[in-house]
């Protein structure tokens, strides 16, 4: 088969032999034209396809370096000429990734490509074995417990492999070793993730904020919750609903206040008619709730998320405009569908507003964000009792049911 190496200090070091495995940190070096290297090239310093730099058996490579033929970097490759060949490895795994769920740990990742230099196949990759243990990282693929044994290519780059047979309170420590036809073995501190179980209650009250927060995260909130779950005065009416204000994608959780004692009630605007609801009396008590925590709302807040919203301005008539909020009042849209006439779109429904049990949460009436779609009317939609819509003026008292995510 071969090997292949490079030419540093006047020498030629082969990337791995069998005591190695590829690694900086095993075995000897296989040297030729001079004293043995104290280490073994690093295999992650060779792409999957070389440049054709040198390629003769070992004869000729050392009449070459004798000539002084070979510059430092130049990429070896020595042809078997009837020597027993250390072998060559392939490459690491590429994109590991883990994911901590509450009863398994999921592993994703790439299984090199087989190494060919000049048209030849040098290095054909066979499978990749998953090692595991509790104390660090396995140095070899026979060190620790065997997880599983892949031998088909890029089996686990999209749903991963399960770990199921893992315990809560215990962090796992993996190290994969890719190996050839050969019984060659990569080895790599890049071959290296480690991760635990997340413990969730599925009473969603019985889990910490921070704990609701990591699930979302995570983005396995409603694997484990449903629409209409509450918390400390907060129901759950949607999951991977609204955009992040950072454009980084959805928010985990939508929330709403359902606790009406701590409920905060206002007009919407008592001054200027044609206010854009960010500038209103509403958004005023929201943002003041928010940055001063009142009401409830300081558990929750370091892991409440800015989210994007579509707002109709009054002024001009029809504009939609994306606002950023902590705390905001729903529009009629995301609560009722379909819409009443004088109604415009400023989002879809929330998926548990579609359920007359949530919607109706609180026995009494309560603003939403919606302005009316004309000027000729200073009127803002709040949503009733019974769960409609209806205009009233921006002076008139209702509850500022508002929302959240996490």
């Amino acid at each position: 088969m071969g090997a292949i190496g490079k030419i540093i200090d006047g020498k030629y070091a082969e990337f791995a032999n069998n005591e190695g495995g590829g690694t900086a940190s095993g075995g000897n070096a296989d040297t030729i034209g001079g004293k043995d290297l104290p280490y073994i090239m690093n295999f992650e310093n060779l792409t999957n396809k070389p440049p054709l730099d040198f390629v003769g058996t070992k004869a000729e490579l050392e009449q070459a370096l004798e000539s002084d033929l070979l510059p430092v970097g130049t990429t070896v490759f020595v042809v078997d000429d009837g020597d027993e060949s250390s072998g060559v490895p392939v490459g690491n795994v590429q994109n590991l990734s883990k994911k901590e769920g509450t009863n398994s740990l999921t592993l994703t990742w790439e299984d090199p490509q087989d190494i060919v230099f000049n048209g030849e196949l040098v290095a054909q990759w066979a499978g990749t074995k998953v090692m595991r243990k509790e104390d660090g990282y396995p140095e070899n693929e026979n060190d620790g417990i065997l997880v599983v044994d892949s031998t088909t290519r890029d089996q686990y780059v999209t749903e991963g492999f399960q770990d199921i047979d893992v315990s809560s309170d215990i962090e796992y420590h993996y190290t994969l070793f890719p190996y050839t036809d050969k019984n060659v073995y990569t080895r790599s501190d890049l071959n290296k993730v480690s991760g635990s179980l997340k413990a969730y209650d599925p009473v969603l009250e019985n889990n910490t904020w921070a704990q609701i927060d990591q699930a979302s995260r995570e983005g396995i909130a409603k694997e484990l919750w449903n629409l209409g779950d509450e918390k400390d005065g907060y129901t759950i009416i949607g999951f991977d609903h609204d955009d992040l204000a950072d454009g980084s994608g959805k928010a985990g959780i939508s929330f709403v206040i359902s606790d009406e004692e701590r409920m905060p009630q206002g007009q919407y605007y008592t001054l200027m008619a044609n206010i854009q609801y960010m500038q209103s009396k509403a958004n005023e008590i929201l943002d003041n709730m928010y940055t001063n925590g009142e009401n409830g709302i300081a558990d929750p807040k370091p892991y409440i998320k800015k989210v994007s919203k579509k707002i109709y301005g009054a002024v001009p008539l029809n504009t939609l405009y994306d606002v950023e909020f902590y705390l905001f009042l729903l529009a009629g849209s995301e609560v009722v569908n379909p819409l009443p006439n004088g109604v415009k779109a400023e989002g879809t429904q929330y998926e548990g507003m579609k359920s007359d049990e949530i919607r109706n949460l609180v026995n009494r009436g309560y603003w939403t964000r919606t302005r009316h779609n004309t000027t000729s009317v200073h009127q803002a939609f709040a949503c009733n009792t019974n769960g409609s819509l209806q205009s009233y003026n921006l002076t008139a008292s209702f509850y500022l049911r508002y929302g959240f995510c996490i």
